[in-house]
Parts: structure tokens; sequence; C-alpha cells
């Protein structure tokens, strides 16, 4: 995920290195030296076409291990040993333990090698989960996705068409009673945004009631997007009057481009299980850019965001305590308390509409419940 790189980036800031860049080019040296399948474009071996020296994940930290015992001085090897029991058992996070590493090392910390032979030190706790999703998140590593998409308890599924979530038609309830009982301030009809839309299993919710007039769709995918047309075709034939746009690329630009037009007449805005990847200041940046699109107090900000309790909520390895996890998938994600998301709604100035909890049962993982934010919310004048 595009988004990791900034949450990876703005570790380092956090953790007082001075060149962020350079602290992410020693990662990627590291890996690849040690045999880890590196991807990205902050690689620059990479992006000379270099091909990678495979090595599976234990090879790899074994590798990884003795580069930092040529590299690290003895305190950060002690730091080292003792970082699995700090991390898990005791509070720690992994901002802090890279903000010691710098105070111990200063500027000639190999960056690249203290994160590998953290890796090595969380494989042999007995946390190779842990330890992988941990390479995946630093290091740009596809190691052992297809591994990892395979395991039958995760729901992935992004390109599994579904039900709408039911948020779909608590929002259009919302407008519905807010058009009977503010029928100079309501939504007669809406034009609606979603950031995250992959292929269009809440647009087809949307896109069906005859209250919203038309859609445009964000995603990375482009593949996502010409399902999500394929799939709205019937729809679209059916309802003549709609209309449907779909946009591939950065949601996070495509609002600033938005913002910037006055003919596009989106009245709400919407995201289902997208927001909680990006970093906090590009997150209160995407709020922001969304009060720019709408009218203020009368425009819709919806979004439900994974919350405080979610079954990976406290799984994997703590980015930042207490609430943003690199999970083993190798994505980190922020799962707020109530309070927090009432505290970032009320400091990017947006009026709380509706706010509660729903009880999502199986969409990270079968059979277990995560709990969502279902958030409403309009830009203050």
């Amino acid at each position: 995920m595009p988004q990791d790189y900034t949450r990876r980036h703005d570790l380092f800031v956090d953790a007082h290195h001075d060149d962020p860049g350079r602290a992410i080019r020693d990662l990627f040296s590291a890996a690849r030296a040690a045999g880890l399948p590196v991807r990205g474009s902050e690689d620059p071996v990479a992006a000379e076409g270099a091909p990678p020296a495979p090595a599976s994940l234990e090879e790899s930290l074994e590798r990884g291990g003795n580069l930092a015992r040529e590299r690290l001085g003895p305190q950060s090897l002690r730091l080292l040993e003792l970082a699995p029991e700090w991390l898990f058992q005791r509070g720690g996070d992994l901002t802090t333990l890279f903000w010691l590493a710098r105070q111990l090392e200063g500027r000639e910390l190999s960056v690249g090698a203290f994160a590998l032979g953290l890796g090595e030190q969380i494989l042999h706790s007995g946390r190779r989960r842990e330890a992988a999703g941990l390479m995946r998140f630093l290091c740009s590593v596809d190691f052992d996705f297809g591994q990892l998409y395979a395991e039958p308890g995760l729901a992935y599924g992004f390109f599994q068409p579904r039900e709408p979530n039911p948020f779909v038609w608590k929002i259009l309830h919302h407008i519905a009673d807010r058009a009977r009982r503010f029928p100079a301030r309501g939504l007669e009809s809406v034009k609606v945004l979603e950031l995250g839309c992959g292929i269009g299993n809440d647009a087809l919710g949307f896109l069906g009631h005859d209250r919203v007039r038309g859609y445009i769709g964000t995603d990375l995918s482009a593949e996502a997007l010409v399902r999500l047309e394929s799939r709205a075709a019937e729809t679209r034939a059916r309802r003549p009057e709609l209309t449907l746009e779909t946009r591939a690329g950065n949601f996070t630009r495509f609002l600033t481009d938005l913002a910037g037009r006055r003919d596009h007449g989106v009245d709400l805005v919407y995201s289902y299980s997208s927001l909680h990847y990006f970093a906090s200041e590009e997150l209160q940046a995407i709020f922001h850019r969304v009060k720019l699109v709408l009218e203020p107090e009368r425009g819709l900000f919806a979004f439900a965001i994974k919350g405080e309790g979610s079954i990976w909520d406290g799984q994997g390895v703590p980015l930042y305590r207490p609430d943003v996890w690199v999970n083993c998938d190798g994505q980190s994600r922020w799962f707020p308390s109530r309070e927090a998301i009432i505290a970032l709604a009320d400091r990017t100035g947006y009026e709380l509409r509706l706010h509660e909890w729903y009880e999502h049962w199986g969409y990270s993982e079968a059979g277990q419940k995560d709990l969502f934010h279902y958030v409403i919310c309009s830009p203050r004048r």
C-alpha cells in the first residue's frame, strides 16, 4: 500500500532521524543484500532492474542478524536482544525503539542492519508472522503474500462480489430523514464520491437507489474500476439519468483536483474501511480536502473505520502505542477509540450527525468481529 510508505517515512521522522530518505535507502540495501525480495520505487537498485537474490525468510533474517553483529555496537545489540520482550510484553513500540537506537549510535546507525537484526530477534522469539509482517512493512517486501492471502481464515476478498455494506442503507435512510425534517437544508438527491470503491459492492447499493443521481468511484486498482463499470451496466441501462465516473489513482490528489472545480456537484463523500491506513498528518489533510469539496452544513462526509477492539487491534508489531499496529500482512492500521474519532472530527472542522459502533462479523477474518465506527458528519461553516 502506498500509504505505508508515509508511515514508514514518518517512523524515521518521529524517531529523530534527520534524513528519513537515507534511512529508507539503507533499509532497502540491507534487505536486498540479505536476499529479501524487495520491491518499490524507493529502492534505487530495484529501479535499475538488478535481480534480487532470493532466500527464505529464515535465511534472510539470519543474514540480517550477521549484518547487525558486524555493523552495530554492543549497546545496540543488547537493545535488539531485549526488543521482543519490550515490544510485545512491556508496552513498547517500534518508533521509540528506532529512536533509542538512534540515540545510541547517532548518525552512524546502520538502519538496515538494525531493522533486519530486529526481524531476526522477533523470529527467534517464536513470532514468525510478526517478523514477516515487519519486513513487509519496512522493506516493501513481497515475501509470502501468496501464502498469506491463501490462509483460509482471512477474508480479504477485494475482488469478491458482496452485498453492499449496511452503512450504505443507514446513510440513505439518514439522507431521506433529513430531507423530510429539514426540507430547506435537506438533500432531495445526492451525487456520491466514494474513496476506495474497489469493484463497486457499495456503489451498486448507491446506484440502485432513486435518491442518488450520480456517482464517482476512485480506487488505486484500474482493474477493480473496470469490474465496477461492468457490474453497474444493468443499473445504468435501467436508470439512464444516472451519471457514473471512475478515476484510478491516489484519491488524495483527486480530492485536490475536485475541490478546484465548481461543477462537480458532489453532496456525499463516502469511504468504507480505507482511511485507517493513512498516517495522522495525511489523514487530516484528507479531511481538510473533503471540506473543500462539500458545501458547509449541507454536504455529508460518511466514513466507516475499524476501531478499538477489532480483531487485528493489538496483533502484529506496535508502530505507535496504543492504537497503530503493523499487522501480519505488513500493512499498518490505526484502530481509534471513540474519543479519538470525536477529536479528529472536531479538530478538522466537522459537526457529527451520527457516530455509532457497528459489529461487522467476518470482515477481516472468517468468524471474527471487527468493530467499525459509523460516522456521518458535515463541514462547519
